[in-house]
């Protein structure tokens, strides 16, 4: 009685312990799959991320080409509304009238407008460059004499599209240039010897200052310059004025070096 009851005791502990190992591998089993699956779900939305990440770029791409065609578009219709209805007008006023409302910088402007806006014009081409042929013409007024250079512009300025009073003006400057240049050198040489002769005579410096005044107004409004206006040479009234700060400083200071920058 004994050796049954051992044997039967026996015989549950085995297959207890069958189940207990049937039902650990079967939890492994169940907790591997799960694994193996998760991994699958994370693998797979991680490339459906991507493809979305893509899509997103592709679509953003598209977009700002879009946008920029949108921005770009406008711009260009707007300049040449610009151009027909303001530029034209503006420029097909006479070449007298545009040489006093228009300067070398927005000369440029609006050559770079016309460029941006792809926007072809023969005439109106060659009105903004002629126009900036005269104020740099203009500019050597500003300048010391320069003979060659002054002879080349005035062969040019002669043979040009548009032409009007102020171009003939501005040749008028220019081929006096050299004269008026010549003069203002004699004029110094005169005034320092006028000068120096006063102060040796012991003249009160009023009085000296007073004949200085009347040299350098007779050299700028001469009886026979033909009404020709001396403001328009700029680097001569420059000198003049010079010429006066100078004296009224120091009567003794030497102003023939003056010759040098002419």
């Amino acid at each position: 009685m004994k050796k049954i009851f051992i044997l039967l005791s026996i015989f549950c502990i085995t297959i207890f312990s069958a189940n207990v190992t049937f039902a650990l591998n079967a939890k492994k089993d169940s907790t591997v799959v799960q694994v193996k699956d998760t991994v699958i779900t994370r693998k797979k939305a991680k490339k459906q991320n991507t493809k979305k990440e893509e899509q997103q770029k592709t679509d953003t791409t598209s977009t700002k080409a879009i946008n920029n065609q949108t921005i770009i578009l406008p711009k260009t219709d707007s300049l040449k509304l610009f151009i027909s209805a303001k530029m034209l007008p503006f420029y097909d006023a006479d070449f007298d009238v545009l040489v006093t409302k228009t300067s070398l910088s927005q000369l440029q402007r609006d050559k770079d407008i016309l460029k941006f806006a792809a926007f072809n014009d023969s005439t109106l081409t060659v009105k903004i460059a002629e126009l900036e042929e005269y104020h740099n013409a203009k500019i050597l007024l500003s300048k010391k004499y320069n003979k060659q250079q002054v002879d080349i512009t005035i062969k040019e300025l002669g043979n040009k599209q548009f032409s009007g009073a102020e171009i003939d003006k501005l040749k008028l400057f220019l081929e006096k240039y050299g004269v008026i240049t010549k003069e203002l050198r004699e004029t110094i040489q005169e005034i320092e010897r006028f000068v120096n002769s006063k102060i040796e005579e012991g003249a009160k410096k009023i009085i000296i200052l007073s004949g200085i005044n009347e040299q350098i107004f007779k050299f700028l409004y001469p009886d026979d310059n033909g009404n020709l206006d001396m403001s328009n040479y700029p680097f001569v009234f420059d000198i003049c004025n010079r010429i006066l700060k100078i004296k009224k400083e120091n009567l003794n200071e030497d102003i023939l070096y003056l010759l040098e920058e002419l």
